[in-house]
């Protein structure tokens, strides 16, 4: 669901576009200043588009646009005006506008799909910013994964290097005790996998940019 901002000064032509902008997949909420849209932006549910007039008794639009687009950095707005002129069309791009309509409107389905057209670009853009924090985490969970691992097979290295050299001192000291020496030699060659478990554990840990 759209939800979609309508600011208008004049109640005929916002009762205009709530008709004709009307759709299942949108929620229009409308506004005949630059104080009560600020108002309506504050409301649960966000915002996708907002139409505003060039012109409102309490602001510009450029200017509540500016303030809209604090409180909704992902915001798509398309600007209306009676009065069009190169320098307000300039400001509207380079606050980000969309699309500059001249009024008066008269033909509502090219409106009606460039508020669809917006509204798509705010969803895509919204799904690649969750993308992109889900692969953030997953990396750090991964270097998490790495670091544990590296430390444990750090001391587990330690651990065994005591264990291999005890027991080459405790073999050379047996000498002509067989039984004794095959159960050290076994305890030496169980050591010796456990390391090259170790060694092929830590190259298969993912190795991830710091």
């Amino acid at each position: 669901m759209s939800r979609i901002l309508l600011v208008d000064d004049e109640p005929v032509i916002l009762a205009v576009l709530e008709g004709l902008l009307a759709a299942e997949d949108r929620e229009l909420v409308s506004a005949p200043s630059a104080m009560q849209a600020l108002a309506r932006a504050e409301e649960p549910g966000g915002l996708e588009v907002a139409i505003l007039d060039k012109n409102l008794p309490d602001k510009t639009g450029m200017q509540l646009a500016r303030a809209l687009r604090e409180r909704h950095p992902d915001l798509e707005l398309i600007f209306m005006t009676g009065y069009p002129s190169l320098d307000s069309a300039i400001e509207a791009l380079q606050l980000g506008a969309c699309d500059y309509v001249r009024k008066p409107i008269l033909d509502f389905h090219a409106l009606s799909e460039k508020v669809a057209r917006a509204s798509e670009r705010v969803r895509f853009k919204r799904e690649e910013r969750e993308a992109r924090l889900r692969l953030e985490q997953s990396e750090r969970r991964l270097r998490e994964l790495s670091e544990t691992a590296g430390s444990v097979a750090h001391g587990f290295n330690n651990l065994l290097t005591v264990i291999l050299v005890n027991g080459e001192v405790l073999l050379s000291r047996l000498g002509d005790d067989e039984r004794r020496a095959r159960h050290v030699r076994g305890i030496l060659e169980a050591g010796g996998q456990s390391a090259e478990l170790v060694r092929e554990l830590t190259r298969a840990a993912p190795k991830l940019p710091k």
